[in-house]
């Protein structure tokens, strides 16, 4: 197999191209969150709040908004968007909504984003 840079031929060790599209087959849906999630986190108020979530475990919504300084109607779109994607869930706590990230999603954005 040749390689644009350069002029020599480069030696394939099949048994490693094997063992790489094995590893993609098996991390394929894992891969596939990561893509989703990256996609998610292209946006820096989304980015903020999910960071923001990561050092405070909860916030509210009016938390959110008075931290970040956003109006809490933009500020819905975006937590809508990162619920609707699995990556932050609600619960009624008395009259307040707080938001979290989801459980199973936490040591993928810690390492991502600390």
């Amino acid at each position: 197999m040749s390689n644009d840079n350069s002029s020599r031929a480069e030696k394939v060790d099949e048994k490693i191209i094997q063992n790489a599209k094995n590893t993609l087959m098996q991390k394929k849906h894992e891969l596939h969150n990561l893509s989703v999630l990256f996609s998610f986190l292209g946006n820096e108020e989304r980015i903020q709040i999910v960071y923001l979530l990561l050092k405070h475990k909860k916030l509210s919504l009016c938390s959110l908004s008075a931290i970040l300084n956003i109006k809490t109607r933009l500020l819905e779109k975006d937590l809508k968007k990162l619920k609707d994607a699995g990556i932050l869930h609600s619960k009624r706590e008395t009259s307040i909504l707080c938001y979290f990230i989801k459980p199973s999603l936490l040591k993928q954005i810690k390492i991502l984003l600390l």
